[in-house]
């Protein structure tokens, strides 16, 4: 209700907020009455969204969040089966040590900076192991002297040839 408002804050008809903003009339109509069932896949009602509440000076980012809220799918939770025990007990069964449900940033953080470190220590035993005793052998090498030559000044020129 909230975009119709506005748009006719405006003074713009249906239409004419279709040719400006080039968004199907039928998908704006739909924005404006809120019936989600006559949008297109989410890709593009966020893009039409935008566009029209940039096109009305309005903020999109809420509107936006609250279709992402209502098309949101939920998941009925699953029961779980339970699986007969067998014959024989289990001697050792590990905890679960991991939370179920999103883990927290600095865990993703602690992964990024490990894997950072891992590549620097490769990297440093690879230099260590291929490029350092290479490098040495270089510096151990006799490399042999130049010496100048004279020529003599008559040289073939002398001789007439």
């Amino acid at each position: 209700m909230e975009l119709q408002t506005r748009r006719e804050e405006l003074g713009l008809s249906l239409a004419e907020a279709h040719s400006r903003v080039h968004v199907p009339m039928q998908h704006l109509a739909a924005l404006e009455s809120g019936n989600l069932g006559a949008l297109p896949p989410a890709a593009y009602t966020i893009g039409f969204i935008q566009s029209y509440c940039e096109f009305l000076e309005l903020r999109p980012e809420r509107f936006i969040d609250r279709y992402r809220m209502l098309t949101q799918v939920v998941k009925p939770q699953q029961a779980e089966e339970v699986a007969p025990r067998a014959a024989a007990p289990i001697a050792f069964a590990l905890p679960n040590l991991l939370p179920s449900g999103p883990s927290p940033r600095w865990v993703s953080d602690v992964a990024t900076w490990g894997a950072i470190c891992g590549i620097l220590l490769l990297g440093w035993i690879t230099w260590s192991a291929l490029i350092q005793p290479i490098a040495a052998e270089q510096e151990n090498r006799i490399e042999a002297g130049s010496i100048e030559v004279e020529y003599p000044e008559y040289h073939f020129l002398d001789e007439g040839y």
